[in-house]
């Protein structure tokens, strides 16, 4: 039985706002979350130093969302028309996306915790996951825009696989020692750099 094409329901454009608006409130909203130490100034620089492993995790967070907006961005740019089934996706993507700060929070608060790292981690896996179910449903079924070359195509899956690979080494180092998981992603982000830079050379010959 042909499905029933019901694209003409749903604007691609409202889509993409609802997206950059997600992303918006969860990027500001992780650092709401932060409590900051109510200590006497003489004891001021021995809390802030206390605390700074949990800055450097929600500076770790924040660039995480970044990332994913930029690769939001990237798949969900000049898409033709949207169906139901790839807003659902962004729906359950956007929910994952505005979980990220309550994670963190929980990460940072219950430091070597195996429950809170995971639930951060998996938190990040399938936001991956999602992000190659949305690639995946745009390509099939020739939603985007024209401009993308096979090539650009398998990027995009690769970009989401390398991510997917992180989350999974960041959990077996979190089996190690839950404390250091997250500097799991510091690396992410000069493969990110790197891959950036191969793929923009590479495209220029």
């Amino acid at each position: 039985m042909k499905r029933v094409d019901d694209s003409r329901f749903f604007e691609a454009a409202k889509l993409k706002d609802l997206g950059d608006g997600i992303f918006a409130f969860a990027m500001t909203f992780l650092i709401v979350t932060f409590d900051i130490p109510r200590v006497p100034v003489n004891e001021f620089t021995r809390g802030f130093l206390e605390r700074l492993p949990d800055i450097i995790i929600y500076v770790i967070s924040f660039f995480l969302l970044a990332m994913f907006w930029m690769t939001n961005h990237i798949q969900m740019k000049g898409i033709k028309r949207a169906d139901s089934r790839i807003v659902w996706v962004n729906i359950v993507l956007f929910l994952f996306i505005v979980f990220i700060p309550l994670t963190t929070d929980l990460y940072a608060f219950y430091d070597g915790s195996y429950l809170a790292m995971l639930l951060l981690n998996f938190n990040i896996l399938l936001i991956a996951l999602l992000f190659i179910l949305q690639w995946h449903h745009l390509v099939a079924n020739k939603l985007h825009h024209d401009d993308f070359t096979q090539e650009e195509i398998k990027d995009r899956y690769l970009v989401c696989k390398i991510l997917i690979y992180f989350a999974l080494l960041a959990i077996a180092v979190g089996f190690w020692n839950p404390s250091w998981s997250a500097a799991v992603y510091i690396l992410l982000f000069f493969v990110r750099i790197y891959s950036r830079i191969y793929w923009a050379n590479k495209h220029a010959r």
